[in-house]
């Protein structure tokens, strides 16, 4: 009777491409690594001729590595029809070793790293001048915090100082991710 656990990063990448002077063609880069495995025994069963009749509980605790990753998942399609996917999972699984079939179990998990930034607040600031206009429109963007977690909603204070005699028909914010994935040599920046 033993139990594992693993951590796995798996990554892929389908590209499509057009040589010159052929159809497109889909490409396709995966790559997968555990970066963290291991396995304990809990019980040896090996000397009696089959497991003894009865019930039988092993409680045991596991001390996981301080440097893991947080899970991931992401599945992006772009527009020229790419998929990008990435995932980092754990999962912990247990079996008995019986001759011929084993009986196994597993389970996801989920990691979370601790947060060891600094919390503190963001804070842009930007200013643009118009040709025949005297004054700038001055815009300040500030968000509470620089660190979230999936699902949470966080606000936004957009202040603007129009000195320029020009009308402000719109404020844009955009919130952008940059992800770089690599998979069997191939990297694509998203």
């Amino acid at each position: 009777v033993s139990t594992q656990s693993t951590g796995v990063l798996r990554k892929h990448i389908s590209k499509n491409t057009v040589p010159e002077g052929d159809s497109t063609r889909q490409d396709v880069y995966k790559d997968e690594k555990a970066f963290f495995h291991e396995t304990i025994p809990l019980a040896d069963f090996r000397t009696y001729p089959e497991i003894p009749v009865g019930s039988w509980e092993y409680p045991f605790q596991y001390q996981l590595p301080s440097n893991l990753p947080s899970v991931y998942a992401r599945d992006l399609k772009e527009g020229d029809g790419d998929d990008v996917k990435a995932a980092i999972v754990y999962k912990a699984k247990a079996f008995i070793d019986i001759h011929g079939s084993d009986i196994k179990e597993k389970s996801h998990f989920v990691i979370s790293e601790p947060v060891t930034k600094e919390i503190k607040e963001i804070k842009e600031e930007n200013s643009k001048s118009f040709t025949l206009s005297r004054g700038k429109l001055y815009m300040t963007v500030k968000i509470d915090k620089n660190v979230f977690v999936p699902d949470e909603a966080f606000k936004v204070h957009v202040s603007i100082n129009n000195e320029s005699g020009k009308n402000v028909d719109f404020v844009k914010v955009k919130l952008q991710e940059d992800l770089k994935v690599k998979a069997d040599s191939f990297q694509e920046g998203l």
